[in-house]
């Protein structure tokens, strides 16, 4: 009994030490406190700019954060980038931002709202569980999909509302840093009863 009582506490110490611990990305460089978001914080401000130069976008080991830029290129390297080059029209061989898809960083508290889904329910990622079916975190200023650049002089309320009957995907993203958790919608439109 008192062998597993010290290491239900050992046990209890080291997530307590790797709570606090350092948090370090895959430089090295130390980040600081985990963000906290409070409010509903749009992509393109410098608060949000700040909260997600202080996240861990994935796990410091994850090849996603590697540096590759001292790797030795492939023998057939050059081949492989002409036959990409060569397969997209003259016109898209340009990198370039892609300034469609957007979020909006979300508290943990944020208020949930039930959504209905009319088309593919059952491709819904929502178990009932955590965030219960048709469950979302929507903020009243929730971005969606090619809002502001290609949106015209519509406000974010008349895109959101889809005033002049756009249509399109209207895909929209919602992050919640501190949840760890992201949510994409697909027809995303505010209507008169939200």
């Amino acid at each position: 009994m008192q062998r597993r009582f010290i290491l239900w506490i050992a046990a209890f110490l080291s997530l307590v030490a790797a709570v606090h611990a350092e948090r370090i990305n895959q430089e090295g460089r130390i980040l600081g406190p985990a963000p906290v978001v409070t409010t509903p914080t749009l992509f393109n401000t410098p608060a949000a700019d700040a909260i997600v130069s202080a996240m861990q976008i994935m796990p410091r080991d994850s090849s996603w954060n590697e540096d590759i830029s001292r790797r030795p290129l492939l023998p057939n390297s050059d081949a492989i980038i002409a036959q990409i080059t060569s397969d997209l029209s003259a016109n898209r061989r340009t990198l370039r931002p892609f300034y469609e898809m957007n979020y909006v960083l979300v508290p943990d508290n944020q208020p949930r709202v039930t959504i209905p889904f009319f088309n593919y329910p059952d491709e819904s990622d929502l178990d009932g569980g955590t965030f219960p079916n048709g469950s979302y975190p929507i903020p009243a200023n929730l971005p969606i999909e090619t809002w502001p650049r290609g949106t015209g002089n519509l406000t974010l309320l008349q895109w959101e509302q889809d005033v002049n009957n756009t249509g399109g995907d209207r895909h929209a993203i919602i992050v919640a840093p501190g949840a760890g958790a992201i949510w994409e919608t697909w027809l995303t439109t505010l209507t008169a009863t939200g």
